[in-house]
């Protein structure tokens, strides 16, 4: 049996982006030894950002169905 996965091909202005409460896109990123971290051991990074899409025109989303080819 084969896997069947979905493609989305976008048009142009076809779906927007709405942010939410004004707030904007952030990268946080903590160095070794911050907080309490005496051997230094731990770093960490992370991204965080508040938004929703919304489909504005959806004749302009196309559906690609495809398979992988089978194994004989």
């Amino acid at each position: 049996m084969n896997n069947l996965y979905s493609v989305y091909i976008c048009g142009q202005e076809s779906y927007g982006t709405i942010d939410l409460d004004g707030a904007s896109a952030q990268f946080i990123y903590r160095p070794l030894g911050y907080g309490d971290d005496p051997l230094m051991l731990r770093q960490s990074a992370g991204f965080k950002f508040a938004n929703a899409q919304r489909i504005l025109n959806d004749q302009w989303i196309v559906n690609l169905r495809c398979t992988t080819p089978s194994q004989y």
